[in-house]
């Protein structure tokens, strides 16, 4: 319940606005309504954090949002991380290098989609 009064009011819209899409267009993005849902009210933290621990391992913003059908799972394991102190140290770390990052429940995906193999 306070998960809600946490999201930005942005997010909020989001999440209203998402009652309006249609099955159609779920389809189109290949995410279901549910899945979607789920990444839009993903705090701005943890959006923030998968995207600079992608960046670690040599993949963009972009490249992240183009497996969308993996997102949820990111989101997922990122929200239930036991590691999160030592994930904010070490994107805190200008010279942290992707080999110290085994902590991280993503760490292997975003390999993964660095070396072209996800």
């Amino acid at each position: 319940m306070f998960d809600f009064f946490r999201r930005s009011p942005a997010q909020r819209r989001a999440i209203e606005e998402l009652r309006h899409v249609t099955e159609a267009e779920l389809n189109d993005i290949g995410c279901d309504r549910a899945a979607l849902t789920h990444l839009v009210s993903a705090t701005p933290e943890i959006n923030d954090r998968m995207v600079k621990m992608a960046a670690l391992q040599g993949v963009s913003r972009e490249e992240l949002q183009n497996h969308r059908a993996e997102l949820e799972s990111y989101v997922s394991a990122c929200e239930r991380c036991g590691a999160t102190g030592a994930c904010k140290r070490t994107l805190a770390d200008p010279n942290a290098r992707a080999e110290e990052v085994d902590f991280c429940p993503n760490a292997d995906a975003y390999r993964e989609i660095a070396a072209g193999l996800a």
